[in-house]
């Protein structure tokens, strides 16, 4: 295996609960020619102390005695990096420890690929282990990225060169969903994927900037989400963003269900037709992207039964696409016994 080093950026504030196992889950990768750059986003815990208890010529760490922010931390660490690769990592994740080699493989033979994620598995004191299957082949990627982000941010692994000429890398203000950002700025240029392999455990707990920013994250997603919307050369108001991005994540209003469900398939056929006339997106990778955010909505009203059913089978977006019929048929009838 050729050595090519790898730079991790890892920032950190307050992480004295999760940052040792960390640390050890990068620091006992199968790969070993890489830097880990820790910056210490002004820390007032116990998070310092456990970084230098590790010693290990590859840490760095980087201590800053303001608060710098996320953004501001990760384009420190950047500044800082010597690898042709960049690897980011967050202080309570934990990388399986093939990780770093199984994403220097895959960049090394497709060469094509500026910058490449992975699968996941969610976990936590109050979270079922669950594994997160992001969209995997560059043209799915993109398209999906018309939805919701298509990465799992600590599980990216960049060129550094496909970052010359973005500048800055992270902006503040797009806190909260800065990666996104990023991502469907590269997707502008370059080609990303992921790697269809579970690299990543992703540790979700009520500290976490999903669960306490999510309405920050929302409002920066739908800035992002209107960005891409606009390649469709539609006329999008506002209210149209806040209810795609509703959808696009899940989110239901189930106290007007039936004409929730109307206007999403609506919106979502809207969408789709856009597309063909536009091309933003290759058409079969934006209907695969469509297809899975109306299955998701139509399972999640799986108790009304036959009329989501029906309706299922009928739509445009999923005509054909008798595998998630069964799929949902399935979780009907289980549901019914």
């Amino acid at each position: 295996m050729t050595s090519n080093l790898v730079s991790v950026i890892l920032p950190v504030h307050n992480g004295a609960d999760y940052i040792h196992e960390a640390i050890a889950s990068v620091l006992g990768q199968t790969y070993l020619d890489f830097e880990l750059i820790i910056i210490d986003d002004c820390s007032t815990d116990a998070t310092v102390n456990i970084i230098q208890s590790f010693q290990d010529t590859r840490l760095r760490l980087i201590s800053s005695h303001k608060r710098l922010g996320i953004c501001n931390a990760l384009n420190i660490g950047l500044k800082n990096a010597n690898g042709l690769f960049i690897a980011r990592m967050d202080a309570d994740d934990i990388c399986h420890p093939s990780r770093l080699e199984r994403q220097i493989l895959f960049l090394q033979k497709h060469q094509n690929i500026g910058f490449c994620g992975s699968w996941v598995q969610r976990f936590g004191e109050k979270q079922h282990p669950q594994r997160s299957c992001v969209p995997v082949g560059p043209m799915r990627v993109k398209a999906f990225a018309v939805y919701d982000n298509p990465m799992v941010h600590s599980s990216v692994m960049l060129r550094r060169k496909v970052l010359q000429n973005v500048e800055p890398v992270y902006r503040d203000d797009f806190a909260h969903a800065e990666d996104f950002d990023l991502w469907t700025r590269l997707l502008k240029e370059i080609e990303g994927d992921n790697l269809s392999e579970t690299l990543l455990d992703y540790r979700v707990h009520n500290q976490s900037v999903t669960v306490q920013k999510s309405e920050a994250m929302d409002r920066t997603a739908c800035r992002i989400l209107k960005r891409q919307l606009n390649f469709f050369g539609l006329n999008i108001t506002q209210n149209e963003v806040m209810q795609h991005r509703r959808w696009a994540t899940g989110r239901l209003d189930y106290d007007n269900i039936s004409q929730d469900i109307e206007a999403a398939e609506k919106w979502l056929i809207r969408l789709l037709e856009a597309n063909l006339k536009s091309l933003a997106c290759d058409p079969n990778a934006f209907l695969w992207a469509t297809r899975k955010i109306w299955f998701a909505l139509c399972y999640k009203v799986q108790a009304a039964g036959q009329p989501i059913m029906q309706r299922f089978l009928h739509s445009p977006i999923s005509r054909g696409d008798w595998k998630a019929g069964l799929v949902l048929l399935g979780a009907i009838t289980k549901r019914r016994l």
